[in-house]
Formats: C-alpha cells, sequence, structure tokens
C-alpha cells in the first residue's frame, strides 16, 4: 500500500540562500526568524538557514515538505522520504554522531526532544560552541505537530510553504472526520499493533492513540495506560477488536502463528499494515489517518 501523496516542493531553500545573501549585504534590515521548541527555548536565527541537519525521519521529511531539501546536509539512515533524502550524508541511526553533525557546519539542527534526548545535552554544549541551534519538537498529537509545522516554517522563513503544509493536512484531516463520522457510523473497535513479539499495542494519551480517534476509531487498548503496553496474546484476544492495524506485520503471518486466528479481525482478513513511515510525524500522517478510516468501514 502507498501511503501519501507527495507534495510539490517550493523554491524556498533558493529563496532563504539568497535572502542569508542579501541579510549580509544589509546587516539588520532584515527581522531575525524566531520560534520557541518543545523544551521551551526560544530559538533565534539571524537569517533563513542554509545547512540543515535533521536527527529524525519525521523532521526530515518536513523539511522536504517546505522546500528545505536543498539545504539539508545531513540525516539519519532511517530519512527514507522522499526519496531525495536517501542520498543525504547520514550523521548515525537512533545513535546520533556528534562528531559527524558538527563536521557538516549546520546552521540549524533539528532535533527530537525524546528521541534524541541521550545526544541533546552534549550536542547542545558542542553546538554553541559552533554556532549550531538546535531546534527540537516533540508533538504528542496532530495538533502538536500542525504547530511544530508552523514553527519550522517560521524559524526556516518558510511561513507560507508551512501554511500551505497545514491547509492540505487540515482538509485531509476534515475528509478523515466525515469518514469516520457519517451518518450511521459508529466507533469502530481497533488495536494497533506495534511489535509482535512480544506483543506490544498503542495504548492511551500519545501520538499514535490520536491518529486512531482521528480516523475514528476507539482504541480497545486505551484503557490499559498511557503510552504504549505490553499483553500476553490472550488478553489482546479478549479485547475483541473488530480491525487490527499493524506496522509492517501482513495478514498471512498473523495467520500462521499460533492463537492469533482466534481473533475476530484476523478470521475476517481487517488486518492492515499501514508502515511504519505512514505513522511519522510528518506531512502524511493526515493520508494516513483518513487511509485508517477508510479501511476500518470496509466490509469484511
Amino acid at each position: 500500500m502507498t501511503m501519501g501523496r507527495s507534495i510539490a516542493p517550493h523554491m524556498v531553500c533558493r529563496a532563504a540562500v539568497l535572502g542569508a545573501m542579501l541579510f549580509a549585504a544589509v546587516g539588520s534590515a532584515a527581522a531575525p526568524l524566531t520560534a520557541v521548541d518543545a523544551r521551551g527555548k526560544r530559538v533565534t536565527l539571524a537569517a533563513p538557514p542554509r545547512r540543515i541537519v535533521s536527527l529524525i525521519p519525521a523532521n526530515t521529511e518536513i523539511a522536504f515538505a517546505l522546500g528545505l531539501g536543498k539545504c539539508v546536509v545531513g540525516v539519519t539512515t532511517y530519512c527514507d522520504y522522499p526519496p531525495e533524502a536517501r542520498s543525504v550524508t547520514k550523521i548515525g541511526d537512533l545513535n546520533t554522531s556528534i562528531e559527524k553533525v558538527l563536521a557538516l557546519r549546520p546552521d540549524l539542527i533539528l532535533a527530537s526532544d525524546s528521541g534524541n534526548r541521550s545526544a541533546l545535552e552534549r550536542l547542545e554544549r558542542l553546538a554553541q560552541r559552533a554556532r549550531a541551534p538546535i531546534f527540537a519538537v516533540d508533538p504528542q498529537n496532530i495538533d502538536g505537530l500542525l504547530r511544530d509545522i508552523r514553527s519550522i516554517g517560521a524559524l526556516t522563513g518558510a511561513t507560507p510553504a508551512a501554511d500551505g503544509v497545514v491547509k492540505r493536512m487540515e482538509t485531509t484531516l476534515a475528509a478523515a472526520r466525515k469518514t469516520a463520522t457519517g451518518p450511521g457510523n459508529q466507533p469502530v473497535r481497533a488495536l494497533f499493533v506495534v511489535q509482535q513479539t512480544p506483543l506490544w499495542v498503542v495504548g492511551s494519551r500519545n501520538f499514535m492513540d490520536d491518529l486512531m480517534q482521528r480516523a475514528g476509531l476507539q482504541n480497545v487498548a486505551a484503557p490499559l495506560g498511557k503510552g504504549f503496553c505490553s499483553m500476553p496474546l490472550e488478553r489482546a484476544i479478549a479485547l475483541r477488536p473488530d480491525v487490527l492495524f499493524t506496522s509492517q506485520i501482513p495478514l498471512k503471518d498473523l495467520k500462521d502463528r499460533p492463537g492469533w486466528a482466534q481473533m475476530q479481525a484476523v478470521r475476517t482478513g481487517r488486518v492492515f499494515p499501514m508502515g511504519y513511515d505512514a505513522v511519522r510525524p510528518g506531512p502524511r500522517v493526515a493520508d494516513a489517518i483518513l487511509t485508517m478510516a477508510r479501511l476500518s468501514r470496509r466490509a469484511p
């Protein structure tokens, strides 16, 4: 299944470079760019960044969606969308190579407050010496993601592009809401499996739980607790989900595993792999929500 649709890039990065050159020429004529990140830190740039390093795939997608792809000089090994991101210099995977980041001479580092926490403290200290400001995001829900996109747009001089991305996402979210709440529609009982062995599912009050709610799904694992929850298969079966969403696991794999065929969603074939990339907190997540809303209402 191909998730999402590509967003036509704007020439923001080229404009950013020209803007930076103009700023250098006229001094303080241009207003500084500023935004507050997930840590409550106000980040201010004198001019649009020309060398951006992204420490998580979601931020890479956001940067490219805002037309900043030509300014992105470093990404992780997991940054595979859009395809152009695969050829950008790699700075690590789950473990960020701080040396590689600083060697790229970034004038902006896009990070995750939770995903890069182990590297942020040291990176912050060294980046200050290198004059490489860090902007960290950590969206807990879709509203937080939309806010982060606007903030990154403001900080990079790409506000019009950010407004366009958010508007397209809001239009798609409205379509998902209409699909989920149409006449006679009742919330569909759903379970989202993020890992099969051991079994981990999406619990309550987290980004993916918000995705499920916006798709009109009743997350049957929400009462188990916040975040992601581990449980035995028997308990998952007892939750009686009508629909099963997974990160990567296809229906055939579940049918071949002992016990899974007892789950109604597996018996009726209502198992839908979404792919890890579809649920990243980036612009394509709105398309994933619409897809989940439509799939959950497809007849067995």
